[in-house]
């Protein structure tokens, strides 16, 4: 940012699985023999409520849980929550998740709602989790995207979009 504009504060989060597997969790790169080290999930909290500066927003993406755990998702979502509450982390309004791998059961069928829902179920009412309809063909999904596109330049800018004649994308 330039000296006349504020600086934004962005924290990024990423690969934090949550979930009964982390339970268990060694940090086997600083174990000592008979030591007891807090865990990670158990972390979070203390490092967000210790910042020395709280961010603007906060960016999640992807791996909060180990396949849709959903005492994970429970788990993080209720640390976000307190996080907003105590002002630890930015309103709600100003966190993005973005689902990963690990946030979902991977024994359902790719490409259904469902294998999703849990993820939506915890955070979609609550955040900003953007959110893409599902597809079972690429080239459906890339004329969605193209006509949301034309539809937001139609919306902020007018004028017509230039295409790439290659790819057909704006």
């Amino acid at each position: 940012a330039s000296a006349n504009s504020p600086t934004v504060k962005i924290l990024h989060l990423s690969d934090l699985h949550y979930g009964e597997a982390s339970q268990g969790d060694v940090d086997w790169k600083i174990y000592i023999k008979g030591s007891e080290r807090q865990k990670r999930v158990d972390r979070l909290p203390i490092y967000l409520q210790r910042m020395p500066q709280k961010a603007d927003f906060l960016v999640v993406s992807g791996d909060i849980t180990l396949a849709g755990d959903g005492r994970g998702l429970d788990a993080f979502q209720k640390v976000l929550l307190d996080g907003v509450k105590s002002k630890n982390l930015p309103p709600t309004s100003h966190t993005v998740l973005v689902p990963g791998n690990h946030d979902v059961d991977r024994r359902l069928a790719p490409r259904t709602d469902v294998r999703w829902q849990p993820f939506h179920e915890n955070f979609g009412a609550h955040f900003v989790v953007p959110w893409l309809p599902v597809h079972e063909r690429p080239d459906l999904l890339l004329r969605h995207l193209r006509e949301t596109a034309l539809e937001k330049q139609d919306v902020i800018g007018g004028g017509q979009p230039s295409v790439n004649s290659d790819t057909g994308l704006t």
